[in-house]
């Protein structure tokens, strides 16, 4: 165990479901049993992605992939192709702080949104535990960190309380679009 606490989080959980399953239980996914948490394809949203935001999501999409390699992070944010933040042992509501910080210091006295959250599963990671989320709170951080909106992957990223979720996305103008690998 302690060998694979160093070699990152997706290694630990692998090594904790062998024990259980060695022990005789078999594990399965939440997506087995919870699978309304897969929203469909396309926009939820009343508000839709820019061009903009469109291809921040492929620079962003590429980030995820290189981090997913490595066993980094689940989220990235990308602003007019510079890439904001991205998600490590700190998580998401640490990165979506340092991303309003960063935007704080730097748009002074802008009211406009720019960049997107993008969140997928890492290429490598079981998706047996551990599986990403999103939910109202994301949306709340999200738009503390003044975003346009959130991109996940299909089938690889939960939508908790998904009618909350939306009409709170809703309300704050944010959009949220579940889009294909």
């Amino acid at each position: 165990i302690q060998k694979a606490m160093k070699a990152g989080d997706d290694t630990i959980l692998r090594l904790l479901v062998q024990i259980f399953e060695n022990e005789g239980f078999k594990v399965i996914g939440c997506q087995e049993i919870l699978p309304s948490l897969l929203p469909s394809l396309g926009v939820l949203t009343e508000s839709h992605p820019s061009a903009q935001d469109n291809i921040d999501v492929v620079r962003a999409r590429d980030i995820l992939s290189k981090l997913g390699e490595v066993d980094v992070g689940q989220a990235s944010v990308v602003s007019n192709g510079l890439c904001l933040g991205v998600e490590t042992i700190q998580g998401t509501e640490k990165m979506l702080e340092f991303v309003k910080n960063y935007s704080d210091m730097n748009v002074q006295g802008s009211e406009s949104k720019t960049g997107v959250f993008v969140k997928n599963i890492k290429r490598k990671q079981s998706r047996l535990i551990d599986f990403p989320v999103i939910g109202p709170d994301t949306i709340k951080q999200v738009s503390n960190a003044n975003l346009n909106g959130i991109a996940i992957f299909h089938k690889n990223v939960f939508i908790l309380d998904i009618s909350e979720t939306i009409a709170l996305a809703n309300k704050k103008g944010i959009f949220i679009s579940v889009i294909a690998e």
